[in-house]
């Protein structure tokens, strides 16, 4: 079962990949080693051995280069709720604002380790973010800000499509307008004032409560215990199958554990955990199909997700792939897989009384 120093470092893998696809995106900018360098991690190797330690370290470093550009306000419009996996999907899954907020917040230094701590307060009129500013050079302090902002609007967007268009959104920063000011009014919807007493990030009250569109507590509750879940669901059988249906159940994001992932954590070689398999008739992508399907059947009930988002959980590069797997499994597709489950819940009519006295 996967600690939560475990789900943080995937997901800072996940946000180096975001910050490497906005530097490559700038062709004026010089190679990426020599920051990596700085870091002690090997360019040609930096993404599996990355950390947010090392990751904020890289934005820190990356912020005496690039400032003042729009780099950071574009970097967090490429961060997705879904880098963060199974903390992501609890994020997304929540019933609304303050829930999610329970659950990020809710840590001493919050959720995931940014430099910038942030305290919830409340107002009349708004919910109110404070952004802690750690001790950092003038330039690296804007940045991380700009990160943390472009990031965090963008993933209350995913969970409040309507926030986007919120005139009544307030940001607030202590520092001067930048040369790239515009890009504010284009990110952010409402008002944007700079040289303020400190940095917040201000929500109108009404949508402390308002359900977000993403919201769905069977969805939420298979996030924080889909082994248990869905393990039942499966025939019972030999301990060494059931604990990798479990394993893989419990790693169920983006990408699913490969062959050498889980043998590692039963340490064993890789053809050991095999063979053992092959002794109950089963092999890894046979286990790791199943579970798949198991999700999938899961996802397709449980939640309003699309296609397009249950191939990608299942870690499908292509939906076309996801539907084949489907019908393979069930004998039908996913979209009739689930019209014909809510056909079957739906209730019925009531019965008239003119049809009760024909019968």
């Amino acid at each position: 079962m996967p600690d939560q120093q475990s789900e943080i470092d995937y997901a800072a893998r996940q946000l180096y990949q975001r910050f490497v696809e906005e530097w490559q995106a700038r062709a004026q900018l010089p190679p990426l080693a020599p920051l990596l360098a700085g870091l002690a991690v090997d360019p040609g190797d930096a993404a599996p051995g990355m950390t947010f330690a090392r990751y904020y370290r890289l934005l820190r470093q990356a912020a005496g280069l690039l400032w003042p550009s729009d780099f950071f306000l574009r970097l967090g419009q490429r961060y997705n709720l879904f880098d963060l996996g199974v903390i992501g999907f609890a994020l997304i899954s929540a019933a609304n604002l303050r829930r999610s907020w329970d659950i990020s917040l809710g840590q001493p230094s919050g959720l995931l380790p940014h430099p910038i701590h942030v305290a919830r307060e409340e107002d009349a009129t708004h919910l109110v973010l404070v952004l802690r500013l750690p001790p950092y050079s003038s330039a690296e302090c804007q940045a991380l800000c700009e990160e943390w902002l472009s990031s965090t609007w963008r993933w209350l967007c995913q969970r409040l499509p309507e926030l986007a268009e919120c005139a009544d959104m307030q940001i607030r920063l202590p520092f001067p307008p930048p040369p790239h000011a515009a890009c504010y009014a284009e990110l952010f919807p409402g008002r944007v004032e700079f040289a303020a007493p400190r940095a917040e990030l201000r929500i109108p009250r009404q949508f402390h409560e308002r359900p977000f569109s993403t919201s769905n507590p069977s969805l939420l509750r298979l996030c924080q215990a889909q082994g248990a879940a869905t393990l039942a669901s499966f025939e019972s059988g030999e301990a060494l199958p059931d604990d990798l249906r479990f394993y893989l159940l419990q790693n169920a994001r983006v990408p699913l554990p490969d062959l050498e992932r889980a043998a590692a954590h039963f340490r064993l070689p890789p053809h050991t955990l095999q063979r053992r398999l092959r002794a109950h008739g089963l092999t890894f992508k046979g286990v790791l199909y199943e579970v798949r399907m198991a999700l999938a059947e899961r996802y397709l009930l449980a939640s309003r997700m699309s296609l397009q988002e249950i191939a990608f959980l299942l870690g499908y590069e292509h939906v076309t792939s996801f539907h084949r797997a489907f019908l393979r499994h069930a004998g039908i597709t996913p979209e009739g897989f689930r019209q014909q489950r809510a056909r079957q819940t739906a209730p019925r009519p009531p019965t008239s009384a003119a049809e009760t006295n024909q019968e």
